[in-house]
């Protein structure tokens, strides 16, 4: 017999949700339309409509700490989410970024230990860690030493395939992002459209309990906070790799073993945008050549380096079991150009039982 998957119902672990704002600064309950309750611990919300910026929450911060993927301000203290529910959340806040009257928003939300942190003594740095060890997803809090080849444990009993780190305080600092597939000496920053660059940031691979530093500021700046997302592969519910590019609109197929309802990609060989797609906004049409056509096109993108509102200048197929290209942009597919990617499940192609996955 097979291995199986885990995880049978990703929404369990993952949901997206599309509002409406109604420009209100009393308390606007949004509510998941998943099939699992899923309180949030992880919250991203972007404007599809509204440019303006992407507002990240989590509730090993709490709900009034903000940070900005498409920036590198340090994190500031505000009132816009109220609260984080037993299925969704709710805003006090009439701010463009969240509640724009008549705006269109989605919220990424990922459950973690719903809002118990543990200390964390693995590594050479002590952290404080909230993980879902079953959806291979942490966040970790630590201060820095300025000591190269400095550990943080990241909880996960897995060894991660993509980190983001980001200094909380103290000034203006990128996010800095780690790949496996790119390796230690590179990195990438999330609030940007560079290329990757040399770097010193990441000391190895990361373990299966830790994830070793440098003494740079960036990461590990003695007495400085920082906050890292930490993201490992699961069986049928989230993967990583990469990808070369064709230059034409029949690009690289990306094997998942699932079917994709969150992707982020970036090209790392050139200047571009970060993409992310989600199954929420595929773009179902009557003009496509066939029904599966139809059914699998996605045509919206958010750029999370970008306060740019929603657009619809890709296209990608999102398949039972990974996403194929369908695009010669360079943001996805640049001739002999490299794109990191990782993706989380809508939908497993066969359950935790070895039963076939329903569609959407």
């Amino acid at each position: 017999m097979g291995t199986y998957p885990s995880i049978s119902d990703p929404s369990a672990h993952r949901q997206t949700k599309l509002y409406t704002g109604n420009g209100s600064s009393y308390s606007y309950a949004i509510t998941n339309d998943g099939n699992s309750d899923l309180k949030p611990d992880w919250l991203w919300i972007k404007g599809r409509s509204v440019a303006d910026n992407h507002v990240l929450y989590d509730s090993v911060r709490g709900n009034t700490k903000q940070l900005k993927a498409n920036g590198n301000d340090q994190e500031d203290t505000t009132s816009h989410v109220n609260s984080f529910n037993t299925d969704g959340f709710t805003l006090t806040s009439s701010d463009a970024a969240f509640n724009q009257n008549s705006g269109s928003y989605l919220a990424w939300q990922w459950k973690l230990a719903g809002g118990s942190n543990t200390t964390n003594y693995d590594g050479s740095i002590t952290s404080s860690v909230q993980a879902n060890t079953t959806a291979g997803l942490s966040i970790v809090t630590y201060t820095g030493n300025g000591t190269n080849d400095a550990t943080v444990g990241h909880g996960l009993g897995l060894a991660p395939k993509m980190i983001w780190v980001k200094r909380r305080d103290s000034g203006t600092r990128d996010w800095v992002i780690f790949h496996t597939w790119m390796g230690t000496s590179k990195e990438l920053f999330l609030n940007s459209t560079s290329a990757q660059a040399n770097s010193n940031y990441w000391r190895s691979q990361p373990g299966t309990s830790t994830f070793a530093l440098s003494s740079d500021n960036y990461v590990n700046g003695n007495g400085e906070k920082y906050i890292a997302y930490v993201f490992a592969e699961v069986l049928g519910y989230s993967a990583a790799n990469y990808y070369t590019g064709t230059g034409n609109t029949s690009g690289a197929f990306n094997h998942t073993g699932f079917r994709p309802g969150w992707i982020i990609v970036k090209n790392w060989s050139s200047t571009s945008d970060w993409q992310v797609l989600d199954t929420k906004r595929r773009f179902l049409t009557t003009n496509a050549a066939s029904t599966e056509e139809a059914f699998n096109r996605n045509l919206y993108r958010l750029k999370p380096n970008s306060s740019q509102a929603e657009d619809t200048q890709i296209d990608v197929d999102i398949l039972a079991n990974g996403f194929k290209i369908r695009t010669s942009s360079s943001d996805w597919n640049a001739n002999n150009d490299n794109y990191m990617w990782y993706a989380s499940a809508d939908q497993p192609v066969v359950t935790s039982a070895g039963v076939p996955g329903v569609g959407l």
